[in-house]
C-alpha cells in the first residue's frame, strides 16, 4: 500500500534564482519564500526518512524528487552536515549521491540535482529550493525548479521488518492451527509527541492482529511488539502488505494529519493438516549396481550401502519419503535386504527376502533421513540392488489414499467369467478402463501365476503421454506363483494396462483402494510414514497359524500420535517356514466373511514378502486380519512401513 500526500510536487519553474545557458544558477540568493503547492518533507541529518517505508535508513548525502505525486521524496544530507546549497551533482554512484528520480526518459538518462538554497531557524531547516536536470541522452532535456517546506524531528514508526532492506515477515502453520509472530515497532522520532497507532484490521483471510505489548500509542524512544495471528484455512502461499498506522503530528501542512503507513511484507505458508500427501509419477530408476547408477558398480555383500534418493530423478529435496521397487538379482545366497532412514540404526526387519539365483521384486514405503538418504544393508552373500521409485511423499503432495471397505478382485485371466480370460501371451499388453470414477492412481495387487518361461510384467498409467516404461512391476520364474504390490496412476478414463514380456502368464488383479486429490483441509487419507519397526513374529511366540485360520491383530486406532486417527497401516508381510504351499490374506476383521483376495502366495519351505495397505476395522475392533490359506502352517511377520490417517 502506498500513502499519496496531500500536497503534490510542483513541476513548474518558480522565479527564485537567475539562471546560466546551461539551466543552472549563476548564483543562489539568501533566502527563498515558499511557493504556492509547495512540497513538504521531513530532513534529518544522515538519514532519509519516507513515509511509505518502513523506518529510518542511512544513505549518502543528495536530493531525491519524485514527481508522480507519491510520498517517495527524499533529501539527504550526509552524515554529520547539514543541509547546504552546493553545485550540481551527478545522480548515481560516480556521484558519491543517493537521489530518488523517477524516469522521464523512459531510457538511458543522466541525470543532476543541485539544492539552490536553504533557510533555517538557526537550528533546524525550515525551507529550501533545488533543481533537477535530466538529460535523456542528449535528446530532451528535462528541468524542474521545486520549492520544499521543511520540518525537523518528527515522530516516526518503525518496523522491525524493514521492506526496503529486503525484509519480510514469513509465517507458517498448519490449516487448522494457528501461529503467531509477534512484530517489533519502535517509534524513532525525538520529539516528546507519541506515536498514536491504528492497528491494521484482517487484510486476507486467515490473518489477524493483536495489540500484543502495545497500546494506543508509542512514546518516543520506546518499542513494543504487534502480535501477526495467522489461521489458515485451505492450502497455498498467502501474500500480503498489511499497513501499520501512526497517527503522529501535523507536519505536513495545516489541517493534514500525518497518517504514517508502515508496510509490512507478509507471507503467509499454510501448511497441510498432519501427514504427508502422494504424488505418483513414472518409474525412475535411482539405485543399480549393475551399471553404477546410484551407487559404484558392484554387488552388495554383507554390508551397508548409502543411497541419496530426495533431489535425484524429479524427486524433490523435502521429499520425506518414497514409494519404490526393490529388487535384488544375482543373489549368490539365502538372505534378506533391509532399507531404513539415514542418520538411524539398522532396524530389525527385512523388505525382501531371496535365495541363490532370485531376481525377486518387493514394493516398500521407505522412509528417508533428513538428508533425504536411505541406507540398503544385504544380510549374507552377494547380490545386486535395483531401486526402482514410482511416487515420492510429502506435506504438499498431490493425492490422499481411500481405502476400499474390504480388498477386491478385479480380475482373473483363470477365470472364464472375467473380461481378461487367458493367459497373456509374449509381448502382450492389455488395458484396463474404467476404474472408480474421481480417482488419481490406484493401489492394486497383481499376481503372476503359470508362466512358461522367465518373465516380468509392467503395470503403467496408460494415457497419451505416457509410454511403457523400462522397470519391471514383477518378475517371474516358469511356473511360479508371485504377487507384488503396485501403485499406478490414471488419465481421465482411468486406464491401467498390464505387460508381458516374455512366455504366457496368467494375471490376477486385487484392488487395495484409491488414491484422489481430496485431502487439503482434512486429515483424512494423509500418510505418515515411518522408521520400519516390527510389529508382530509368530516365531517369538511359536504363535504358528494352523491350516485355514484366520487371526485378528489390535493396533491402536491413534497410534501414539494425540487426537489423530488411524484409517490404514502399511506393512510388509512376510510368510516363513509355511510346511504346504498356500496363500496369506490381510484385511480388515470385521463381522463380515473373509475377502477372496490374496496378498502373497507362497510354496513349502518358501519365505516371501509382499507390501499390503490395509484398512483397520472401525473401533472398537481396530483389527487386522491374517489368513493362512493353505493346508499346511506358516509363520507370520509384519513390519510396519507407514499409517494412513482418518
Amino acid at each position: 500500500m502506498t500513502r499519496r500526500l496531500a500536497a503534490t510536487f510542483v513541476a513548474t519553474t518558480v522565479a527564485i534564482v537567475a539562471v546560466s545557458a546551461d539551466g543552472f544558477p549563476t548564483s543562489a540568493p539568501r533566502h527563498a519564500s515558499a511557493a504556492v503547492g509547495e512540497a513538504h518533507v521531513a530532513v534529518r541529518d544522515g538519514y532519509r526518512y519516507q513515509p511509505t517505508s518502513a523506518g529510518l535508513s542511512p544513505v549518502n548525502g543528495g536530493i531525491g524528487v519524485n514527481t508522480d505525486g507519491l510520498a517517495g521524496l527524499a533529501v539527504v544530507p550526509p552524515a554529520g552536515q547539514s543541509l547546504q546549497a552546493g553545485p550540481p551533482v551527478v545522480v548515481g554512484p560516480e556521484g558519491g549521491s543517493t537521489i530518488w528520480f523517477p524516469d522521464p526518459c523512459f531510457g538511458v538518462q543522466t541525470k543532476q540535482a543541485q539544492i539552490l538554497q536553504v533557510e533555517t531557524d538557526g537550528v533546524s531547516v525550515q525551507r529550501f529550493a533545488a533543481r533537477t536536470h535530466t538529460d535523456c541522452n542528449g535528446e530532451a532535456t528535462i528541468a524542474q525548479t521545486i520549492a520544499y517546506h521543511a520540518t525537523v524531528d518528527v515522530p516516526a514508526v518503525m518496523i522491525s521488518q524493514d521492506p526496503l532492506n529486503g525484509g519480510s515477515i514469513s509465517v507458517s502453520a498448519r490449516i487448522g492451527g494457528t501461529a503467531r509472530h509477534l512484530v517489533t515497532i519502535s517509534n524513532v522520532g525525538n520529539t516528546a509527541t507519541p506515536a498514536r497507532l491504528a492497528f491494521p484490521a484482517a487484510v486476507v483471510p486467515g490473518v489477524s492482529f493483536d495489540t500484543g505489548t502495545c497500546g494506543a500509542s508509542v512514546a518516543p524512544g520506546t518499542t513494543c511488539q504487534l502480535g501477526l495471528v495467522f489461521r489458515p484455512t485451505t492450502v497455498g502461499t498467502v501474500r500480503s502488505t498489511p499497513v501499520v498506522v501512526s497517527d503522529a503530528t501535523e507536519w505536513a501542512g495545516p489541517g493534514i494529519g500525518t497518517l504514517l503507513p508502515q508496510e509490512m511484507f507478509f507471507v503467509g505458508r499454510p501448511l497441510p493438516p498432519p501427514g504427508d500427501a502422494l504424488t505418483p509419477i513414472d518409474p525412475v530408476r535411482l539405485l543399480d549396481t549393475r551399471f553404477g547408477n546410484g551407487a559404484p558398480t558392484g554387488v552388495l555383500a554383507q554390508d551397508v550401502l548409502r543411497v541419496q534418493l530426495a533431489g535425484r530423478g524429479g524427486i524433490p529435496a523435502d521429499a520425506t519419503a518414497v514409494m519404490a521397487n526393490l529388487t535384488v538379482t544375482e543373489a549368490t545366497g539365502d538372505g534378506f535386504l533391509t532399507v531404513w532412514p539415514t542418520g538411524e540404526p539398522r532396524p530389525l526387519v527385512s523388505n525382501l527376502n531371496f535365495r541363490p539365483g532370485d531376481t525377486v521384486p518387493n514394493s516398500a514405503l521407505l522412509t528417508l533421513g533428513a538428508d533425504g538418504g536411505v541406507h540398503v544393508f544385504n544380510s549374507s552373500g552377494r547380490s545386486h540392488v535395483i531401486i526402482d521409485v514410482v511416487a515420492w511423499l510429502s506435506p504438499i503432495g498431490e493425492l490422499v489414499y481411500e481405502p476400499l471397505y474390504a480388498p477386491s478382485r478385479f480380475t482373473d485371466t483363470r477365470d472364464p467369467r472375467g473380461f481378461w480370460f487367458g493367459a497373456l501371451g509374449p509381448g502382450e499388453e492389455r488395458t484396463i478402463t474404467d476404474l472408480s470414477p474421481g480417482a488419481r492412481a490406484v493401489v492394486l495387487n497383481i499376481t503372476g501365476t503359470g508362466p512358461t518361461a522367465a518373465t516380468h510384467l509392467t503395470v503403467y498409467g496408460k494415457n497419451q503421454f505416457t509410454t511403457r516404461p523400462n522397470a519391471s512391476t514383477l518378475n517371474l520364474r516358469p511356473g511360479e506363483t508371485r504377487a507384488n504390490l503396485a501403485i499406478v496412476s490414471l488419465d481421465d478414463q482411468r486406464r491401467i494396462s498390464v505387460y508381458n514380456n516374455s512366455g504366457s502368464t496368467h494375471v490376477v488383479i486385487d484392488i487395495l483402494g484409491y488414491l484422489s486429490a481430496a485431502g487439503e483441509t482434512s486429515t483424512a487419507g494423509r500418510i505418515v510414514p515411518l522408521s520400519p519397526f516390527r510389529a508382530v513374529d509368530t516365531r517369538e511366540t511359536d504363535d504358528v497359524f494352523e491350516p485355514d485360520e484366520a487371526g485378528g491383530y489390535r493396533f491402536r486406532s491413534d497410534a501414539g500420535i494425540g487426537a489423530l486417527t488411524v484409517r490404514a497401516i502399511v506393512f510388509n508381510a512376510t510368510v516363513t517356514a509355511p510346511t504346504r504351499p498356500g496363500f496369506l490374506t490381510l484385511f480388515p476383521w470385521t463381522d463380515q466373511p473373509i475377502p477372496f483376495v490374496s496378498t502373497l502366495n507362497f510354496n513349502a519351505g518358501q519365505t516371501i514378502p509382499n507390501q499390503a495397505w490395509v484398512r483397520l476395522a472401525p473401533s472398537p475392533g481396530n483389527l487386522v486380519g491374517v489368513y493362512n490359506g493353505s493346508s499346511g502352517r506358516s509363520h507370520v511377520v509384519l513390519d510396519v512401513q507407514g499409517i494412513v490417517l482418518g
